[in-house]
C-alpha cells in the first residue's frame, strides 16, 4: 500500500490483515523504491492513493505486470481517471469502509473485475472532457488537484507550511510537495506570487467564500 496518510494507511492495513492479508505499507517511498518492492515481493495487487503524482507510479507499475487498485476518499474524479486511464484495475472508494476495500481485493484476487465497465467509461469520458477543457483556455487553477486547492486556500489566509502540514496531519515534506506543485502549476516562483495571483484572478477555495483583503475592507467603510 502507497499513502502519505501514515496513521489511515496503518488502520487500513490492519483491517485487512485481519481479513488474512499480509499488507506492506510504504508512506513516504518514491516511483523507483515502490516499484522495486513491488517487482521483489510480487503481491496480488498494490493499493495507491489517488493523486496526479501517482500516475507516473501507477505507470510504471502497470508496465511490470503489478495489479493497482485506487484508494479514493474524496472527491477528485479527474485524478481517479488519471490513474485509471493509465491502468489503474480498481477504486476503492474510502468512504464505503475496510471492509467494502476488503472484498473488493478479495474478487480482485479471484481474478474478477472489480471495476465496472460504464464506470471506467464514464471516468475515461470525463477526463477527456477534461483535458479538452484545460486546452481550451481555462484557468491555471483548474489544474490543481482538492489537496492542492485546500493548501492555497491556506495560503490565502496567511498559513506558514508547518501551519498546514500540523492541521492537515500531513508531514512538511508533503506540504512543501504540494506547494511545489502549486507554483508549478500556477507558473510563477513563489508562494507570495500564487497568492497574488489567486486574488487577482478572483479565486477561491471549493467550498468556502474567500474573506475580503485589507483594502476592500476599507474601502466598504467609507
Amino acid at each position: 500500500m502507497v499513502d502519505e496518510r501514515a496513521l489511515l494507511a496503518e488502520s487500513l492495513a490492519r483491517a485487512l490483515e485481519t481479513r488474512r492479508m499480509s499488507v506492506r505499507v510504504l508512506t513516504r517511498a518514491n516511483i523507483d523504491q515502490v516499484t522495486r518492492e513491488a517487482a521483489a515481493f510480487h503481491p496480488d495487487a498494490v493499493l495507491v492513493g489517488a493523486h496526479p503524482e501517482r500516475v507516473e507510479m501507477i505507470t510504471r507499475l502497470t508496465e511490470q505486470g503489478s495489479t493497482c487498485v485506487v484508494l479514493v476518499d474524496g472527491d477528485d474524479r479527474i485524478a481517479t481517471a488519471e490513474c485509471v486511464f493509465v491502468g489503474a484495475m480498481g477504486v476503492a472508494e474510502m468512504t464505503g469502509g475496510f471492509a467494502e476495500l476488503a472484498d473488493q481485493l478479495d474478487r480482485l484476487v479471484a481474478g474478477n473485475r472489480v471495476l465496472p465497465v460504464d464506470v471506467e467509461r464514464d471516468l475515461i469520458s470525463d477526463l477527456l472532457d477534461h483535458r479538452r477543457r484545460s486546452s481550451d483556455g481555462h484557468t491555471p487553477f483548474e489544474r490543481l488537484t482538492r489537496r492542492e486547492c485546500q493548501i492555497l486556500g491556506e495560503l490565502m489566509r496567511g498559513a506558514s507550511a508547518s501551519d498546514i502540514a500540523a492541521t492537515a496531519y500531513l508531514s512538511i515534506a508533503t506540504v512543501r510537495s504540494h506547494i511545489q506543485q502549486i507554483l508549478r502549476k500556477l507558473d510563477v516562483r513563489s508562494q507570495t506570487s500564487a497568492v497574488a495571483l489567486a486574488y487577482r484572478s478572483g479565486w477561491e477555495p471549493p467550498g468556502e467564500a474567500r474573506r475580503p483583503t485589507r483594502a476592500a475592507s476599507t474601502t466598504s467603510s467609507h
